[in-house]
């Protein structure tokens, strides 16, 4: 009866105080550039120190199309193209992560340990 009372103590003080168990945060900004064109560029403008790479998901389906592990310090760039992993005509919602994530068939953002949307961009 005390180990219940314990318990349930916890798992309200974890909504009380707005922690998720086993949750991470990320804070990171970006410069997105190259929307409506067959390049997008971009650029990480704050927190890259958190940060393990950046991911491209497709809206229209919610997977990863691209990513890069490169993209991890303030200041980088790296610029992403329809002939490389990108679609032509599709829109993406940027993230930078933390952990590791697949890409291909079924693989999502969720699999991040942590996430945090940069940026939005169509390919031509």
């Amino acid at each position: 009866m005390v180990a219940i009372t314990v318990i349930l103590a916890a798992v309200i003080a974890a909504f009380v105080l707005d922690m998720s168990i086993g949750g991470n945060t990320l804070s990171a900004s970006a410069d997105v550039e190259g929307d409506e064109s067959s390049t997008i560029t971009v650029e990480l403008t704050g927190g890259g120190d958190q940060v393990d790479g950046v991911a491209f998901v497709n809206t229209g389906t919610g997977e990863i199309d691209a990513k890069s592990s490169s993209l991890s310090n303030t200041g980088a760039s790296e610029d992403f193209s329809t002939s490389g992993n990108l679609q032509s005509g599709v829109t993406y919602t940027v993230y930078a992560y933390q952990g590791s994530v697949p890409t291909g068939s079924g693989s999502t953002i969720d699999r991040a340990d942590a996430r945090v949307e940069i940026g939005e961009a169509t390919t031509a």
